[in-house]
This record gives structure tokens, C-alpha cells and sequence, in this order.
């Protein structure tokens, strides 16, 4: 994945999955309870871009848990052409 997602676009789009979010000292932990599904990252600033690793796993995991295709996933950071 060659694109620069923001983590408070990532953080909006789990959110908006039903993903509850719990801050930390020293990592930033997502739960989908109903999927058993957990996510922890470094603690991101909102503006951060999100490391190439952490994209591949939140879009393995989604599509692995059967909550969002892997496609569909890359599809939620492409722009659109102006």
C-alpha cells in the first residue's frame, strides 16, 4: 500500500466500524467486541502517517474477520480525482 493515511483517518474509519477505542500511555488499542478483533498501535498523533505494517494488518484482520474486504479497505483512502 503506497498511500499516506493519516491515523485519524484510519481511527475514523474503525470507529465508524463499531470499534471502541481505548487511549494509553504508550499505545492506542482498538476492540470489536462482537468479532473478538483488537488492534494496538504506537501512539499515534492524529496527523501521523500510518506505518506501511499497521495498514497491512488492520486490512488483513478486517478482511480475515470477514468485516471489511481487503479491497474495499484500500478503497476507503483512495482520492479522488479533482
Amino acid at each position: 500500500m503506497k498511500t499516506r493515511i493519516r491515523f485519524d483517518d484510519l481511527r475514523q474509519l474503525l470507529l465508524e466500524m463499531g470499534f471502541s477505542e481505548i487511549a494509553g500511555s504508550e499505545e492506542i488499542i482498538f476492540r470489536h467486541e462482537p468479532s473478538d478483533t483488537l488492534f494496538v498501535f504506537r501512539p499515534y498523533r492524529p496527523g501521523d502517517p500510518v506505518a506501511s505494517y499497521n495498514l497491512l494488518e488492520v486490512r488483513d484482520m478486517l478482511d480475515a474477520r470477514g468485516l471489511m474486504a481487503a479491497e474495499t479497505f484500500e478503497n476507503q483512502f483512495k482520492k479522488t480525482p479533482a
